[in-house]
């Protein structure tokens, strides 16, 4: 199986809410990586393309949740 990859940018309010965003991604069981700067966060998702996908859905709640509390 060939092995991709996806990257994600999310725009962050505050340190709070990176915080909140770098936990919930060490609970994920996925290999990825992940850069932050002072208002932005990179996410790097490798695996199978079915993988990917369901792994930037859950990013995505993850950081809605986040930007909502």
């Amino acid at each position: 199986m060939a092995k991709s990859k996806r990257v994600l940018n999310f725009h962050i309010d505050d340190s709070e809410h990176l915080i909140e965003i770098m936990e919930g991604l060490s609970n994920l069981n996925v290999d990825l990586e992940a850069d932050s700067t002072p208002s932005s966060v990179k996410v790097t998702i490798y695996g199978s393309r079915e993988k990917i996908k369901n792994t930037s859905k859950k990013i995505r709640s993850l950081v809605e949740e986040a930007k909502s509390s």
